[in-house]
């Protein structure tokens, strides 16, 4: 029986081993990359911190239409106090 050994490897076509998996969401959702120790390097180069809160001017697009909230009956009076 042989053993079979995996190796990933970088997705940007160079062929190198695989150092690091990074998670980032586009327009087609949350996509996986396996990078290289140079890739990965220039990723993290040219990148930024995110900043705080919303950006001026974005707008929030929700997946689900908004639903009608329903409204909660008040508790009658009666109910809400003590018994004594």
């Amino acid at each position: 029986m042989e053993a079979t050994v995996r190796t990933k490897v970088c997705d940007l076509e160079c062929g190198k081993p695989a150092v690091i998996a990074i998670n980032w969401k586009g327009g087609q959702g949350t996509v996986q990359n396996d990078l290289c120790a140079q890739h990965a390097s220039m990723l993290a180069k040219n990148g930024h911190t995110p900043r705080r809160g919303r950006q001026a001017g974005s707008k929030v697009v929700s997946q689900k239409p908004a639903t009608k909230k329903v409204a909660r009956k008040p508790i009658a009076k009666t109910r809400a106090r003590a018994k004594k």
